[in-house]
């Protein structure tokens, strides 16, 4: 007779050559295991891990705008230092010189913004250059076209800066040497005179380029939207 009943549904059947070890096994496989595995999101170590990587998604965030900060303020230092000497400091040392009569108040004017010039296009190509080579490491903040059209503009100083000093004003030494630097008593009409007056010309330009261009620059810097969604914070 067989005394055998059928199986209900889910039902399984142990079978008894299954030895013990065998049958702990399976249990901890089917049973233990998934709901420590469950419990383990829980546990106080995996909160933390949770919060560390919260706290490093803000402290990369408040690093982005002191960096910002610290950008926009070198830049607007230089652009100060610029437009004070070119709207101050050079008109006043021809202004006051040539006001005492003196023979060569030109070229002594000249030579006192020469060396103010130099200072400010130097200090503008090392700034620009700077930004330049540390500007990828604020990269992933920005926009691609915001990041981009701040590398343009950053280039544009360093390339109007560099030309402004040793292109322009390098030519202007050379030519204030040909004169024997006596630019007062060299007639209007001197071919060194009037490529002089030209260079000048230019000196400003190139200064009012690398002015305009830094402007820019800041104004971009403050108003662009950084990408701190895309900062991990999980």
């Amino acid at each position: 007779m067989n005394l055998a009943r059928p199986l209900k549904a889910g039902e399984t059947v142990i079978n008894p050559t299954t030895s013990v070890a065998s049958r702990r096994k399976e249990i901890a496989e089917n049973d233990v295991i998934p709901a420590l595995k469950g419990w383990a999101k829980f546990t106080p170590t995996l909160r933390v891990e949770s919060l560390f990587a919260t706290l490093r998604g803000k402290a990369q965030e408040q690093l982005l705008q002191v960096t910002n900060r610290i950008r926009i303020a070198l830049l607007a230092a230089w652009l100060g230092l610029a437009v004070y000497f070119s709207a101050v400091v050079a008109p006043s040392a021809f202004g006051v010189l040539r006001s005492f009569d003196l023979g060569n108040a030109n070229e002594i004017a000249g030579t006192i913004v020469s060396r103010g010039l130099t200072a400010v296009n130097k200090s503008g190509l090392l700034l620009s250059a700077l930004l330049l080579i540390f500007s990828p490491a604020v990269k992933k903040y920005y926009g691609r076209r915001i990041f981009i059209l701040q590398g343009l503009l950053l280039f544009v100083v360093a390339a109007a800066t560099t030309a402004g000093e040793f292109v322009i004003a390098a030519r202007m030494r050379n030519l204030r040497l040909a004169m024997n630097g006596h630019i007062d008593q060299v007639p209007l009409t001197d071919p060194n005179r009037i490529a002089f007056a030209s260079l000048h010309g230019y000196s400003v330009t190139a200064l009012s380029i690398a002015i305009i261009a830094t402007l820019v620059l800041i104004l971009v810097m403050i108003v662009a939207r950084e990408k701190v969604d895309s900062i991990p914070t999980e």
